[in-house]
């Protein structure tokens, strides 16, 4: 895989990677006064964050916190999308933190926001070689998301397409409707997962993988199923990320501890 294959993408001007900043699509200056004042109407209760509350370290490669080197030791890789990365919540907060907390090792966070599992298979067929980690953890996106290779763009670069580009424009109906029909959408994610855990065999690691929106179950694959941290004491109206979008540090917490149980089996 090529130095290309180690990015989330190539650099936005939403974020400069390699940098250290204030907000995040979708957490945004803009929109954080309605958050806090939908959150604060729906709960009753003071929201728990401020402008100043999140410092996101975005890596050279567009991924949250330090550049990647190989370490001594044991260690492990998360894949997933915004949910992963951390939107709206502290580095600290996140499920991979909490979980190498847990675990007592070493986790690098290769949560790419607005991807899915072909994106999740790029970065991993360019990273599993060089970090050694054994233990490969993948929090499965919600959602249709598909990702090319776009050779006449300046740079040359991955492009992704997601449900909410159906109305913007970008896209023609009938490439749409092509990449993004349920049918098509289900054979690309089973051969990205497929991928994944092919290449977690090859280098001899195993791979734990858990579905955010489905009970869905792709015969072969390790511990594929929907994680439930939606007990009687959750409620999001008390775990709110500063976004409002996506899951808080409770939900964080609970997935690290449903990943954790899985670690060694």
């Amino acid at each position: 895989m090529n130095e290309l294959c180690s990015r989330i993408t190539t650099p936005s001007s939403d974020v400069n990677y390699n940098s250290v900043v204030d907000w995040y699509p979708s957490d945004s200056a803009d929109m954080f006064e309605q958050n806090k004042l939908e959150f604060e109407k729906k709960s009753g209760i003071t929201f728990p964050w401020d402008e100043t509350s999140i410092k996101y370290r975005v890596n050279s490669h567009g991924f949250r916190g330090d550049d990647f080197e190989p370490i001594e030791g044991e260690s492990f890789i998360a894949l997933g999308c915004s949910m992963t990365f951390g939107v709206g919540i502290k580095e600290e907060q996140t499920w991979v933190s909490r979980l190498s907390e847990q675990l007592g090792i070493h986790g690098y966070n290769l949560g790419a926001p607005g991807h899915g599992f072909e994106t999740f298979f790029r970065v991993l067929s360019y990273w599993l070689p060089i970090l050694k980690s054994k233990t490969v953890f993948v929090y499965i996106n919600p959602g249709v998301r598909r990702e090319w290779f776009n050779a006449n763009a300046n740079p040359s670069a991955f492009h992704t397409m997601g449900a909410w580009h159906h109305d913007l424009d970008h896209y023609t109906e009938h490439e749409f409707e092509m990449f993004m029909n349920q049918t098509e959408a289900s054979v690309a994610k089973a051969r990205a997962l497929y991928a994944i855990k092919g290449i977690c065999e090859q280098y001899g690691a195993t791979v734990v993988m858990l579905e955010c929106e489905h009970d869905e179950v792709i015969e072969g694959l390790t511990h594929l199923n929907r994680v439930d941290v939606s007990d009687g004491a959750y409620n999001d109206t008390v775990d709110p990320s500063r976004d409002i979008i996506h899951p808080g540090p409770i939900f964080n917490e609970r997935l690290a501890e449903r990943f954790a149980s899985f670690h060694g089996d």
